[in-house]
């Protein structure tokens, strides 16, 4: 794929966005690519981590604006653009996999918000985040007001969203933006396997079962939100993972889950 790189690793799947010329903006084509890499491991059994990560410089600078105003009618372009990156962050978001953005240099506007739209974040301690749509004269269209606040808290994410200014990585981490920061940066993906070593050794159906269920707990109401985890907690029991694990739990064994 043209716009980003795919990198298969066992229990990992790598995605590295590769427009480095453009500090790794979020392109239409990029959309696209982002969205076939989704469908492929949502139905890979073995695929437990999704990474995204950029280049030293950026994780992404948010969306290709330069890209996008070259079109006829810039702002039928623009709301396309919108739909795109809009489904490719709910597609993560509610994938039963872990996603993971690993960050290094700039994650600004469209860029943050998709990091904000993974599970968590690890972030290379030269990493600054930004949602600056507000200094050109617009404001984020992907999630950044309403992710962010949920993860931060309404005072700091007002703060970031109408003032533009960048965080550092210490900021983030003690906001709760950020879950690791690694230092040194070059050390970013040992980090991330590093932090993802404890999910792997858990049941893939319940890894996707208990996200679905936090994301519902998160922005639905509380009556929706038990009823979804009872159902979840229903179909899980009906499978091998949870017979193994049980079985295995008696037996005083490691459990052998297939995601079956």
């Amino acid at each position: 794929m043209a716009t980003i790189d795919v990198q298969h690793d066992g229990p990992f799947v790598v995605v590295r966005l590769n427009r480095d010329p453009a500090l790794n903006a979020i392109s239409e084509e990029m959309t696209g690519d982002l969205l076939g890499v989704i469908d492929q491991v949502a139905h890979a059994p073995q695929v437990r981590v999704l990474v995204l990560t950029g280049s030293p410089r950026a994780f992404s600078a948010g969306a290709d604006l330069k890209a996008i105003s070259t079109i006829g009618n810039a702002w039928e372009a623009m709301d396309h653009f919108l739909d795109r990156i809009n489904e490719v962050l709910y597609r993560l978001e509610c994938l039963p996999k872990i996603v993971v953005a690993t960050i290094a240099g700039i994650a600004y506007g469209g860029g943050l918000e998709l990091a904000l739209a993974a599970d968590f974040r690890i972030l290379g301690s030269e990493a600054r985040l930004a949602l600056p749509e507000v200094r050109i004269g617009v404001m984020p269209g992907a999630g950044g007001t309403q992710r962010l606040p949920r993860l931060i808290g309404y005072q700091r994410a007002k703060y970031m969203a109408l003032s533009g200014a960048s965080i550092d990585a210490s900021v983030a981490l003690d906001w709760g933006l950020a879950d690791v920061v690694c230092h040194p940066p070059e050390d970013l993906m040992e980090a991330t396997r590093a932090f993802c070593a404890p999910f792997l050794k858990n049941a893939p159906l319940s890894l996707g079962a208990i996200k679905e269920s936090l994301v519902w707990g998160r922005d639905g109401d509380l009556i929706t939100g038990l009823r979804i985890e009872r159902e979840h907690l229903k179909n899980l029991y009906r499978s091998y993972d949870a017979r193994e694990g049980i079985q295995a739990f008696n037996e005083k064994r490691e459990p052998h889950y297939r995601g079956e």
